[in-house]
């Protein structure tokens, strides 16, 4: 059954990662300015919103680059994990570097790290918790 159904599960799983990265755009905002003391709000969410956006789709041409989006069934949790960890963090530095180069200073560091914590650890159990699903 999964077999017959593994291009919509492969579209699911685009939109899923796509929406969980997005998301954790105005969580971490949320955290870092309203949950945190001392944050003085320097840059728009609607800024970081923006960026996010091509971020996302960075992100998912990464992980089609990186063989995020073939079937996984008969490869180790921790393979996949640690592929999703390295296309994770190539598509951090990437996004620091560009931020970087176009001088873009005023950006809160702490909450693009909190951006990539809450998006790294919520792809990863999405993963875990697809692969006990379709374990059942």
């Amino acid at each position: 059954m999964i077999k017959e159904n593994q291009q919509i599960l492969n579209r699911l799983n685009v939109l899923t990662d796509g929406l969980i990265t997005y998301l954790m755009i105005p969580l971490a905002f949320w955290l870092r300015f309203s949950v945190m003391r001392g944050g003085i709000v320097t840059v728009s969410l609607q800024y970081y919103l923006r960026i996010g956006i091509v971020f996302v789709l960075a992100e998912v041409l990464t992980f089609l680059a990186f063989g995020m989006y073939k079937p996984f069934r008969h490869i180790p949790l921790r393979r996949e994990l640690r592929q999703l960890w390295l296309a994770c963090g190539l598509d951090f530095t990437l996004l620091l570097s560009w931020m970087s180069l176009r001088h873009v200073d005023d950006y809160s560091r702490q909450m693009i790290l909190f951006f990539f914590l809450l998006s790294l650890l919520l792809l990863s159990g999405k993963r875990i918790a697809l692969r006990l699903l379709l374990q059942r």
